[in-house]
């Protein structure tokens, strides 16, 4: 192979690499130890004995009851703390394109995902949180928002 050849493959690789890792430079939301979220608009699905019915929904009218924040974030651990209308530990766990948090409740699972690469020109992180709960019937939920880096 000639040395073109080889610079091709080489710039290839690199390329590859870094849209498989999100691009992040020193990829900042991986050593965050604090993450301040806001949840956006949704959809709330209920179940009952004719299946699921679904509607468009917003967290909260209030943007302070619509933040979450996660804190003392250990990926080494897999350890954080939720903070939003009281506080609880939860897991985080470090995906391909970016974390994982998951919040065990006596009624199901929480899972909200921020994900590593900022929107264009922003250091707002997208994020999705999926709730999976059961009271009498289930009850999920899934809300699109955006986290930004705290510390």
């Amino acid at each position: 192979m000639d040395i073109w050849k080889t610079k091709l493959v080489l710039v290839l690789l690199i390329v590859f690499s870094n849209v498989c890792l999100g691009n992040i430079k020193g990829n900042e939301l991986i050593t965050a130890t604090t993450i301040k979220c806001q949840i956006g608009k949704g959809m709330f699905t209920v179940w009952d004995k004719n299946g699921p019915s679904m509607k468009a929904s917003t967290w909260s009218k209030s943007k302070e009851d619509s933040t979450l924040i996660f804190d003392s974030i250990d990926l080494k651990n897999g350890t954080a703390r939720l903070i939003g209308s009281g506080s609880t530990d939860v897991q985080a766990i470090k995906i391909s394109k970016g974390i994982t948090f998951a919040e065990y409740t006596g009624g199901g699972i929480n899972i909200l995902t921020v994900f590593s690469k900022p929107l264009t020109n922003t250091q707002q992180y997208p994020m999705v949180y999926s709730r999976h709960l059961t009271l009498i019937d289930p009850m999920t939920s899934q809300y699109n928002g955006t986290c930004k880096i705290v510390e």
